[in-house]
């Protein structure tokens, strides 16, 4: 931590090209101008309001040498400004979940019940994995959910039911709980006369997120939701400002490259935090779920219901 002394009114601002640096620069300089002031008040309401550490203290300052006449001594305010993620204190973690990697791991699993998951819950348990020295176990500050609606589908209905009318009942349930859902589009491709729709712009977009979150303090830490290794760049240059997990939903395949995939991402983040199968299991959403008015928001599938095969 810094200690920040107070300059004369005639002290120039000092000035950074750094962006990464502008919020801290701004929050020290206001530090010091409740300072300048003596307000203690104003520095506790500047404190709580900014949520950045600041340490009041006072010393007395000794009276000029040379100067005519006596000075006076007066009492000076020091305060000291640290980075959020610095200290015994509480860490704010947003969620990013790739939604795709998320579905397939399910799917992989061979039960379409899981599916009616509680993106929301999962994330406050994955939180309750982070452990860091001298943090306060950390809250969710914000659950971002990426995916697409395949409305190259919409019109397509069989014996179980249309799965674009399925997503958008999901996508509902999980935004009643508080995800911010964020949806990307699919493209329609052709190659070798074969006409088929791609996904795009989901990691593109969980990307950009990841880094605008953690450069404008939205939340003091990130946890992936993902095992794709597209992410890694996006995650060493987020790790700069705040510390990073990946949580690399889990496969039922075999697959021998999974150990040097996840050596990958682990290098590339602060950690891994471990999700499993029954993390699906222990956060499902009600089947039912109403909003204050009792009005139905969203209702699970009859394909997700436990007693029907996948789907």
């Amino acid at each position: 931590m810094d200690r920040l002394t107070i300059p004369s009114r005639r002290t120039p601002m000092p000035t950074t090209t750094r962006p990464a640096e502008t919020l801290v620069r701004a929050r020290q300089h206001l530090c010091r101008a409740v300072c300048r002031r003596l307000d203690i008040l104003s520095a506790i309401v500047l404190h709580l309001s900014l949520s950045t550490p600041v340490r009041i203290s006072e010393m007395p300052v000794q009276p000029a040498p040379g100067g005519g006449g006596t000075v006076r001594p007066r009492r000076v305010l020091f305060c000291t400004v640290s980075p959020l993620r610095e200290g015994p204190l509480g860490l704010r973690v947003s969620f990013f979940v790739d939604g795709f990697n998320l579905y397939h791991s399910i799917r992989d699993l061979g039960r379409n019940d899981l599916k009616w998951l509680d993106i929301v819950s999962l994330s406050r348990a994955l939180a309750g994995q982070i452990r860091l020295p001298d943090v306060q176990p950390p809250a969710v500050q914000d659950v971002y959910y990426f995916s697409a609606i395949a409305k190259h589908l919409e019109g397509r209905s069989n014996q179980t039911g249309s799965p674009t009318a399925r997503h958008r009942q999901y996508l509902r349930a999980i935004e009643h709980f508080d995800a911010k859902v964020m949806l990307s589009t699919f493209k329609r491709r052709q190659r070798g006369g074969i006409v088929y729709h791609e996904e795009k712009g989901t990691d593109v977009w969980l990307a950009a997120k990841l880094m605008d979150a953690v450069l404008r303090r939205e939340c003091d830490g990130a946890v992936i939701v993902s095992g794709d290794s597209d992410f890694v760049p996006a995650a060493r240059m987020a790790r700069t400002t705040a510390p990073v997990w990946f949580a690399p939903p889990p496969r039922r395949s075999p697959n021998p490259r999974k150990r040097r995939h996840h050596n990958e991402l682990r290098r590339a983040a602060t950690g891994l935090l471990s999700l499993k199968f029954r993390h699906y299991e222990d956060n499902q959403l009600p089947d039912r779920i109403l909003d204050a008015a009792g009005s139905v928001i969203a209702t699970r599938p009859k394909q997700y219901l436990p007693t029907n095969p996948s789907a």
